[in-house]
């Protein structure tokens, strides 16, 4: 089974475009999208999108 981390990744590249209400739709903490994109295993192209 794959960690929340790597889930949000999968989600990531089949959808392309993440907002905060994506993740709590899927019980991911949104805290996860800020953390991979500090990681640099995403980026954040614009805020409030």
């Amino acid at each position: 089974m794959p960690s929340k981390l790597e889930t949000l990744e999968e989600l990531a590249r089949t959808q392309g475009v993440l907002r905060p209400v994506d993740l709590l739709s899927r019980d991911l903490p949104t805290s996860y999208l800020g953390r991979l994109v500090r990681a640099g295993r995403l980026v954040c192209r614009t805020r409030g999108v």
